[in-house]
């Protein structure tokens, strides 16, 4: 597999898109991606995992979820991190009648980091986009940034 630059492809997309590590403390780029891809075959997972971290976000996030299972990507999962929100966050999450959906609670709040880090390592994806509680994603951006990472040679 070959490495991309995040920034490169997040500002040639205009969202930053990546695979997601299994180890993040130790890897290279090819151990990276194979042990990811190895991972997502053999749990039979989706080709791509969203993730949102969320913290208060009952104005936001039905319709950043809305715009991810609208996307045109056959196989996809939501994985929705609370971090112990005191508002409607996860009743509203919940309220989506779809299997691709998966909302994560905290009983005490983890921090931004640490809720980030919890969505990598729920992903069974072999692909993982980690986006904001409050962002939408645009009609076909999801197939976009798949085709291009599906382009590079993986050795």
């Amino acid at each position: 597999m070959q490495l991309i630059s995040i920034g490169v492809l997040g500002a040639y997309l205009g969202r930053v898109f990546t695979e997601a590590s299994t180890a993040r403390s130790t890897w290279s780029p090819n151990a990276w991606g194979s042990a990811r891809t190895k991972r997502a075959d053999e749990r039979g997972g989706p080709l791509v995992t969203v993730g949102i971290p969320s913290f208060r976000s009952e104005r936001f996030i039905a319709e950043a979820i809305a715009s991810v299972l609208s996307q045109d990507v056959a196989s996809l999962e939501v994985v929705v991190a609370d971090d112990a929100s005191d508002d409607r966050t996860v009743e509203i999450a919940r309220g989506f009648d779809d299997p691709r959906v998966r909302v994560l609670t905290s009983e005490t709040n983890l921090g931004a980091g640490r809720n980030w880090n919890r969505v990598l390592d729920e992903a069974r994806g072999r692909y993982v986009k980690v986006m904001g509680h409050d962002d939408v994603l645009v009609p076909g951006s999801l197939a976009a940034q798949v085709a291009v990472l599906e382009a590079i040679p993986t050795s």
